[in-house]
């Protein structure tokens, strides 16, 4: 007996949302009760205030991180229309902002297509990004560079020495996801801190 692909993705999203739901309703009465103990213990409390601050902290570590692991199970599809290379960099930059220095390879690839769900390459982009940036020190500028042959390859790094190594962490997780989604994938370099490399296969060319 076959399985109804559709169908299933549908049960899943169903009692993910569920589940969704319900969290949030239970992280909603944490903050909640969390608040009014803050304004009921008197002043001169500090300890206690410290340790609800950093229960708060806490909740909000697991709510994220669950968050995040309810997105990566949630069925995903991607739309795609076609943008030029110079475009996905512009995606880029804007996760960076003037953080962003030498981009490498632009003038000889900037031209070429790739096929891209815009909000979803955005949102792995977003999740990439964030990673390298939580790793490097602040004044850190990012360095992008392109290669290109039948795929087109983003690499980006920290420029600093104080960089660290990436974790390959839920949100790089989520981000690798919807990069397979476009035929594409996302890599870690283990030997150089804080550097990632974006990898998107070329369209066809018209």
């Amino acid at each position: 007996m076959g399985t109804d692909v559709g169908s299933a993705s549908a049960e899943q999203t169903k009692i993910l949302a569920e589940v969704a739901h319900d969290l949030a309703n239970r992280f909603h009465r944490f903050y909640y009760y969390a608040e009014i103990l803050g304004r009921l213990l008197p002043e001169d409390t500090g300890e206690a205030r410290d340790y609800l601050d950093r229960v708060h902290d806490t909740v909000e570590d697991i709510e994220r991180m669950t968050r995040g692991a309810l997105s990566y199970l949630r069925p995903m599809e991607v739309r795609t229309v076609r943008v030029q290379v110079r475009d996905v960099v512009g995606s880029l930059r804007q996760h960076v902002g003037d953080r962003a220095v030498e981009v490498g390879g632009l003038e000889s690839a900037g031209g070429m297509p790739v096929a891209v769900d815009p909000s979803r390459l955005g949102e792995a982009l977003g999740h990439a990004c964030r990673a390298v940036l939580a790793h490097a020190p602040d004044a850190a500028p990012l360095r992008i560079d392109l290669r290109a042959a039948s795929d087109i390859d983003i690499t980006f790094s920290a420029e600093s020495s104080q960089t660290e190594a990436l974790p390959f962490d839920l949100s790089l997780a989520l981000a690798a996801k919807i990069l397979r989604l476009h035929g594409g994938d996302l890599e870690v370099a283990p030997a150089q801190p804080a550097t990632l490399s974006v990898r998107l296969p070329l369209a066809d060319q018209e």
